[in-house]
This record gives C-alpha cells, structure tokens and sequence, in this order.
C-alpha cells in the first residue's frame, strides 16, 4: 500500500478506525467546559480554545462539525479520535477541515501526542510515553515528528516519494538507510544504537494506518524531526 507524505487526514473524516456510518447523524453541539463554558461554533467555523472533549465518546465527537475548525489546547485523549479520524482536505479552500495548535490526542493515562496543524498542512508533534525510565531521554519517552512542505523525501526504497513503512521492520530498513546516510556525512552510527533507534520508534509507530501513533502523519525516517535525531546521536555519542 502506497502512502502519501502530506498529512493523511481523509477528506471523509473515515481515515481511521472508524466506520463511515460511524459518525451517526448531525445533532446538536454540546456545551463544553473546561475551564470556561464553550459552545461548538456554528456551521463548525469558528476558534475553540482550551477545550475539554475527554469525557465525549468518539460517535459525539465525529458528530461535531469539523469544517473549519481552529482548535487551540484542545484536549480529545480518551475519546479514541486521532487527526487520522477528522475530516481534512487542504484543497478545500472553504471548508478545508480542522487547524490545531498543542492538541492532545490518545490515551488519558497512557501515551499520547500534542499535535499542531498549521493552516498550510504543515503538521510536528510531540509523542510522549508516561512513565518511561527517562534514564535515555533522547529514545526512551518521547518522540517529536513532522510532515512539512519543504522536508526533502531522502530514505524511499522506491525513489517515487511514496512512503511504505508499516511495520516494525519497514522502519529498521529506513533507519539503516539513514544510518548509511549519515556515513557519508562522516558521522558513524553504531549498530546497537541503529537498533535503539529503530525500537523507539516502533513504540511510537500505527503500524496498521501507517501514521505515527495518535498523528495523521506519516511514519518514516523523513518525517522524525532533525533536532530529535540530533538528540538521540548526541546522547549516543555521551555514552560510548
């Protein structure tokens, strides 16, 4: 199955888990609070900030219109919607779907990302595990990620700009090839720490939607944020 590197947020708003009829019919928006009294904007056009959906069921959520929503610190952990889940289509240039800035989608109690949609399509966010060791913090607890127009496509397999990392397997193929990239770059990877690598990310890795976990954003080498990679090499070089 071949995947796309722009977000991958389905123009249906069925991209994930869900069902199409899912969604269940259009009803009336909830009152929602936290930390003040918010009412879902009409015709879903508006801005909502501070938002607390975590007590809404993921029928009640899909329901919400989404059209051209711009979410600030919204909170959806628990709901089991992701980004992957809403409507999004960039081309729409009316009701293109929704724009988020430190969002939290996943679990309430166990990992989950704080996701930032700009209004361009340009997506980062930050994945966190609780309760990690925290004893190697550039691979144990937390991964940044990113989709953005201007990151180059350099570990495909195809050379077509397609991404197909699905599995555990398809990203230690990245990772090696990242690692033979960065050889020519005069910085050696070892082995052990390649196999780090690829082990954190799969913690973090949708494997049946091909997206990093509560993202819509493709999981590959390209889309692990630079500076988190510099991270993890610095980390690996401390403790050689």
């Amino acid at each position: 199955m071949v995947q796309s590197r722009r977000p991958k947020g389905s123009p249906n708003g069925t991209g994930g888990q869900f069902a199409p009829d899912a969604t269940g019919p259009m009803g009336t928006p909830p009152t929602l609070t936290s930390p003040t009294p918010a009412v879902w904007p009409e015709h879903g056009e508006g801005v909502v900030s501070r938002t607390d959906l975590r007590d809404m069921t993921a029928r009640e959520v899909l329901a919400l219109d989404w059209s051209n929503i711009n979410m600030h610190q919204g909170d959806l952990r628990g709901t089991g919607v992701t980004p992957l889940d809403l409507p999004y289509d960039p081309e729409d240039g009316e009701r293109p779907g929704p724009v988020f800035s430190n969002t939290f989608f996943g679990d309430t109690h166990g990992q989950y990302a704080c996701y930032t949609r700009y209004a361009d399509g340009d997506v980062v966010a930050t994945l966190t595990q609780p309760h990690a060791s925290g004893t190697d913090p550039a691979w144990d607890g937390q991964l940044v990620v990113c989709d953005k127009h201007d990151m180059p496509v350099l570990y495909d397999e195809h050379g077509d700009g397609a991404r197909r990392s699905y599995s555990a397997a398809d990203l230690a193929w990245e990772v090696d090839q990242w690692r033979a990239h960065e050889r020519t770059l005069g910085h050696e990877v070892r082995e052990r720490d390649a196999a780090r690598l690829t082990d954190a990310l799969d913690r973090f890795l949708d494997g049946e939607h091909g997206v990093w976990r509560n993202t819509d954003i493709p999981a590959n080498m390209d889309t692990v944020a630079p500076t988190w990679l510099d991270e993890f090499q610095t980390t690996c070089v401390a403790h050689a």
